[in-house]
């Protein structure tokens, strides 16, 4: 039988759940018939004798109708759930196969209009979303649903006048649930947001700590943060009221129905129609029916977003690709290339034209370079010519084939790409570049070697520990950025293409890895068709054409020299980068001094190499060893199917292995924790008290249930309904009652719980703050890993003393007084169901592992499963490039098959314990009544005595099975607690909350340095200043520049005081900067780095960031600043001026850069300005711009910046060469040509030729 039809059979078998109502009354019924009996006065011992023997016949029918439902409800569970499970399995994989296929199939422009994001989401989630709706939860859906129905189709059996008027009550239910479910949402989404809010505020200073730490932002952070804080306090305590009430309503009515069931049960039970075990049947059939609704809507939930889920997939499933595929595959490939009257806009902005019939041709073995401002349309030839997009008109030829009737694969296997930000996957070396490899070409080590070689890439990859088997990291972030280029080469020219596009492939390198890399791709192009972009003109100067973008059309075309005689566009960007020479210096001289140079060249970049190599060595072991630490290679290999899986499990067990050691080797203070609520004892009082009156609640229930089923053994009629309106009361009063305690209870431990929570949360993000720079370069410390610890610790620290401690408080209550209670009645029969009660706790556990542990393994499993296709969907343009769509598919859909198989044996195996945990209560009441009878028929017990024991028993095991729940979130709570009292007990190193030090008024900006050493705190076994010395005097500007690696940026680190030096000193103003004022001394400094970071808020507020904290700023001040910067006019043309909202995305380059440095100017006290890289990201156009601005904020100022574009620093007053973290050179620029040095062949890599 298919699990499909077989899974549809055995939810119709779960009617034995309301069928219980009814065994329980007919198993009841006998005992208050025996007892009524047994209560006469005068009856002969024959007709008590036989009563009995009435007892003991329909006990041991019932017993065994017990067991034989019991089994058959294991049997059908199990069915029921096995068959669904491996049904959804089976299901949600063809899903998951027909949405890779489809997403790969896709063309980029659709890829506009579907993020990365979104579509991993939903491979990752939404297939698990939809395979969890057409599974379990849809197989309880069923279950549920059958159960309303049986149950109330018992109740009717039974008896339909009563269980009509019970019916009557159940509107009240429905109400009040929509009511205050509608409520307690409401105040829940307005807690979210609040707290999305000020978690973002967290997540914007933690990612930018440096930038807060600059410019001594921390306590505006924490209090941005804390106002955020308090609205989340406000509308927490409103939801805890609101739940206090919800809870009281329903408990309360629920109360309520049973009083009146038994009240209007007793006047039926009068009349004759009916006896005290069918009014326990319905009640207890209607109460299952009620309840089955309520459990329903976690299903119906579930399912309702499989249904959006599964639109959404269904939706990409369906998706056709618009670019046809091209069926012409020539004998024979040249290379030439041509662009006639091309004419193109892209999809998501049809009506803006990027490409105005643009026409040139680049004859086979050319190279043609394209140059212009950013957004001239360069990079979007490179994407037509890969077909990323197809033209509006005009045509593209490949050797006079139209580009369109090309097939795809052959296209992009035949056209070798390197691009700006080469996109490396997360596995080995050899890999990467075998996906470059057309299909058919055996990739053996002598090729990879070979081609590794032709890319420059050989000599260091053979260094690194592991060689060609080293993994690069995600996104290849192990590696340098040269070393990343060098292995996209590799990849490019695997397949031997004849035709290369270079876009940008060397714009983001410092000057020592851009000649390695140029020297590369210079080799590669070698008989190659070859189209670069680049904005680094000294890198194409030897292009047969070149070509100059603007606005999408041509405006110049030719070679380097005519380019520069004619004088236009082309000239002037070159003028703009290009590098000064001594006017004394004659043609002849020039010229000797570049032979000269070119002598040394090989040997100057082997030794930049070989530092490149070294750092990536040092980088890639340690990365190793981090590897070996949390994760044994994770997706070490393509080939590996099942590792990723079995590694997210390893991880699992790893972390549970290293709580439990955590909470064996620390402890934390319980009265410690309890102080934290110290301001709150009043409502923790009432909470308390509360909570212990609602835990006698339950067993007291117990007994009034098995008082009230004694009053229908009475004989007398009146006697019988006094009694009946009296437990009536009772029961009223237990309504009013629950409501109010509940009320207090859940509202006064919700204060408390919610002010902890912020109380929690602010601490500890101030004493995240309070931390030096070094903490924070520490994996353990990322952003994401303290934001979600400033959220899990406060509500995990809650479990042992907020809400949680009340339920727990509740139930250990209900517990006691259960157990107690039924110690009191019958200590014979309370031991004999206490012997029975772990074998329900055993049920509970195991119907929780198969229902939420499925879950959650799957979804690490299939997580796990999902990393290569989500790499592979979020650099699609690479994939696509390589012609891998299949390879990055085809794996996806192989590694899916260990959690396949994992889900299968879960449903197959592990539904017998689900299956377990719906038979087990039916053993237990088999083996409660078996035992009970002969106690009650030897006269150790009463009938009514039976009935205590096991209601107060019963109602009280409620509470045993929740508090299995707590042992996991108490250790959780308790490693929580250790790890925020570790957080705030903690004194950095460097301390901004240190009121000593130096605070001075007047500072010049002298800035000495001298025998500096230092290493990063996460790696001191790798020194990156070796004893560097320099002084800069005041006012005056200073530059350094270097190979990357060599301590530039650690300098200005130091300079900071972000770390401190290991040896020697770092003086400003001839003050060690560890002897100032730390908050004091950064007032006098400012930074603009390469990608600055503007928090969200207006462009007013961005520029007001530069004041310190709590000095007064004006109006007046933010507009100087705006025009020292060059970014006033700018401002003023946007609509709502310096009040515009924004944030770094939504910003150029240029714009960026010039509001940063207005940030840096406003200060009122600046004395030195640092210049990390401010405009080595940026275009030429652009880099004028800032460059000039920058120009004139040093004016006057000491000023020390960072630059791999030399032309930035040429008019300096000192530049200094750094190399392995020492000064080898310095000097002005024209010292340091005339010395032909180190510094002079970085020159010579960024020279253009003759100055303009």
């Amino acid at each position: 039988m298919q699990p499909m039809n077989l899974r549809a059979t055995c939810c119709i078998l779960t009617f034995p759940f309301p069928q219980l109502s009814v065994i329980l009354g007919d198993i009841v019924q006998p005992f208050l018939v025996y007892e009524g009996v047994r209560a006469t006065p005068g009856l002969p011992p024959a007709v008590v004798a036989a009563a009995l023997d009435t007892l003991r016949k329909r006990v041991i029918d019932q017993v065994i109708f017990f067991v034989a439902v019991g089994l058959g409800t294991m049997v059908a569970a199990y069915l029921m759930q096995a068959m669904w499970m491996w049904a959804g399995e089976r299901q949600a994989r063809r899903v998951r196969t027909k949405f890779i296929n489809a997403v790969m199939a896709q063309d980029l422009a659709w890829f506009d209009s579907h993020k990365a994001g979104d579509l991993t989401t939903q491979l990752t989630s939404d297939t698990l979303m939809y395979q969890e709706g057409i599974s379990e939860k849809a197989s309880q859906a069923f279950a549920y649903t059958i159960q309303f129905i049986s149950g109330f189709a018992i109740a009717f059996t039974q008896s339909w006048r009563l269980t009509l008027v019970l019916i009557a009550t159940l509107p009240a239910f429905g109400i009040s649930g929509i009511v205050v479910g509608k409520a307690f949402a409401a105040g829940a989404s307005r807690s979210q947001e609040a707290y999305a809010a000020a978690g973002a505020v967290a997540q914007e200073a933690l990612a930018n700590i440096r930038t807060v730490a600059a410019f001594g932002g921390q306590d505006r952070a924490f209090r941005k943060y804390s106002k955020l804080l308090a609205g989340t306090v406000k509308e927490g305590e409103k939801k805890a009221w609101i739940s206090g009430a919800g809870f009281g309503v329903f408990f309360g009515l629920l109360y309520l129905l049973f009083g009146i069931g038994f009240w209007y049960g007793s006047t039926l039970a009068v009349s004759g129609e009916v006896g005290g075990g069918d009014v326990l049947k319905c009640l207890f059939a209607i109460t299952t029916g009620a309840f089955s609704i309520i459990n329903l809507s976690p299903s119906f939930q579930a399912m309702s977003k499989a249904r959006g889920a599964g639109y959404r997939l269904f939706e990409v499933a369906e998706s056709k690709p618009t670019i046809v595929d091209g069926a012409v595959t020539p004998a024979k490939l040249d290379g030439s290339v041509e662009f006639r009257d091309v004419r193109f806009a892209y999809p998501s902005r049809p009506d803006v034209e990027v490409l105005k019939g643009i026409s040139f041709t680049a004859q086979a073995g050319t190279t043609v370079a394209l140059v212009g401002a950013s957004g001239s349309a360069k990079s979007t030839c490179i994407q037509l010519m890969e077909r990323y997009y197809e033209a509006l008109s005009g045509t593209i030829f490949i050797d006079s084939t139209p580009i369109n009737d090309l097939p795809l694969k052959w296209l992009r296997q035949n056209v070798g790409l390197v691009s700006q930000e080469p996109i490396l996957f997360d596995t080995t070396i050899a890999e990467n570049i075998a996906y470059g490899a057309p299909d058919g070409l055996v990739v053996t080590q002598e090729l990879l070697e070979q081609v590794c070689r032709d890319a420059n890439a050989h000599d260091f990859i053979s260094k690194l520990p592991n060689g060609y088997q080293t993994m690069v990291g995600e996104r290849g972030s192990l590696l340098s950025g040269g070393q990343k280029q060098r292995i996209a080469i590799a990849r490019a020219l695997i397949g031997a293409p004849r035709i290369l596009l270079l876009d940008e492939a060397t714009s983001a390198l410092d000057s020592a890895s851009e000649g390695i890399v140029q020297a590369a791709l210079d080799k590669a192009s070698q008989g190659r068709t070859t189209i670069v972009i680049a904005h680094r003109l000294s890198t194409i100067r030897d292009a047969d054409v070149i070509l100059v973008f603007e606005k999408g059309q041509i405006i110049e075309r030719g070679n380097h020299n005519s380019l520069l005689q004619r004088g236009g566009v082309y000239a002037g960007l070159v003028k703009a980068q290009e590098l000064k020479t001594r006017k004394t210096a004659s043609t002849a001289d020039i010229t000797t001094a570049a032979d000269a140079e070119s002598e040394s060249d090989d040997s100057d970049d082997d030794g930049a190499e070989e530092e490149e190599e070294q750092q990536a060595a040092i980088t890639a072991a340690a990365a190793s060893e981090s590897k070996k630490a949390t994760s044994k290679d994770a997706l070490a290999s393509t080939t590996t199917t099942t590792k990723p899986a079995l590694d997210e499990f390893e991880k699992a067990e790893r972390e549970k292995a290293e709580l439990k050691k955590l909470l064996k080797e620390r402890s934390v203070s319980l009265w410690r924790v309890v102080k934290l609520q110290g301001e709150e004892w009043p409502f923790l009082a009432v909470g308390v008290l509360m909570g212990s009156v609602a835990g006698a609640f339950l067993p007291a229930f117990g007994i009034i249930l098995a008082e009230v089923l004694s009053v229908f053994a009475i004989q007398d009629k009146d006697e019988l309904t006094r009694k009946a309106l009296v437990w009536t009361w009772v029961f009223i009063g237990l309504t009013v009652g629950n409501f109010f305690i509940s009320l207090f209870q859940f509202g006064c431990f919700g204060i408390a719980g919610e002010r902890l929570t912020r109380r929690i949360r602010e601490t500890a993000f101030r004493a995240m703050l309070r931390q030096e720079t070094g903490w924070f370069d520490d994996e353990k410390h990322g952003t994401g890993t303290l934001t979600a610890q400033l959220s899990e610790q406060a509500d995990r620290i809650q479990n042992l003393t907020g809400p949680n401690a009340a339920n727990l408080i509740q139930l250990v209550v209900s517990m006691g007084c259960g157990v107690a209670l039924a110690f009191y009645y019958s200590w014979q029969m309370t031991l004999t169901v206490l012997a029975a009660v772990p074998f329900l706790a055993l049920g509970s556990y195991l119907e929780a592992a198969v229902t939420t542990g499925a879950v959650g393994k799957s979804r690490l499993a299939y997580g796990a499963a999902a990393q290569r296709a989500c790499d592979a969907i979020q650099n699609i343009a690479t994939v696509k490039s390589l012609a891998r769509e299949r390879d990055f598919a085809d794996g996806y859909l192989e590694n899916i098959k260990a959690p396949y198989r994992i889900g299968v044996r879960k449903a197959l195996i592990g539904s017998w314990g689900f299956g377990y945990s719906q038979a087990v209560q039916f053993l237990l009441y088999a083996v409660c009544f078996g035992v009970g009878y002969l106690f009650v028929r030897d006269g150790v017990i009463t009938s009514a005595d039976l009935f205590r024991v096991i209601f107060v028993l019963l109602f009280a095991s409620i509470s045993f099975a929740q508090a299995a729940t707590f042992t996991g979130n108490a250790q959780k709570a308790k490693a929580a607690a250790i790890a925020y009292f570790d957080l705030v007990d903690r004194v950095p190193p460097i301390d901004i909350d240190s009121t000593e030090g130096a605070r001075l008024v007047d500072v010049a900006g002298a800035v000495e340095v001298a025998g500096a050493e230092f290493a990063y705190p996460t790696r001191p076994d790798a020194p990156i200043l070796r004893g560097i010395d320099f002084s800069q005097l005041a006012g005056k500007s200073l530059a350094l520049c270097g190979p990357s690696g060599s301590g530039k940026s650690s300098v200005l680190a130091l300079l900071q005081r972000l770390y401190d030096v290991s040896a020697g000193n770092v003086k400003l103003d001839g003050t060690d900067v560890r002897q100032w004022h730390l908050q004091s001394m950064r007032e006098h400094l400012a930074v603009v780095s390469q990608e600055p970071s503007l928090f969200i808020g207006t462009l007013r507020e961005a520029i007001e960031y530069g004041v310190p904290d709590g000095k007064p700023v004006t109006m007046d001040m933010v507009v100087a600043a705006a025009k020292a910067a060059n970014i006033h006019d700018f401002i003023e043309g946007l609509p709502e001026k310096y009040e515009t909202l924004v944030t770094s995305s939504q910003l150029s380059g240029g714009q960026k850069q010039r509001v940063a440095i207005a940030r840096a100017l406003i200060r009122p006290n600046l004395a030195c300005l640092l210049l990390d890289e401010a405009t080595s990201a940026l275009d030429s156009a652009s880099e004028v711009i800032v460059q000039d601005t920058l120009d004139k904020a040093s004016q006057g100022r000491t000023t020390i910046t960072i630059a791999h574009r030399l032309s930035t620093i040429q008019r300096v007053d000192l530049i200094l060469v750094v190399k392995d973290g020492r000064v080898v050179e310095q000097g002005t620029h024209f010292e340091l040509l005339d010395k032909k040095g180190l510094y002079a062949k970085l020159v010579k890599r960024q020279n253009l030729g003759k100055t303009v």
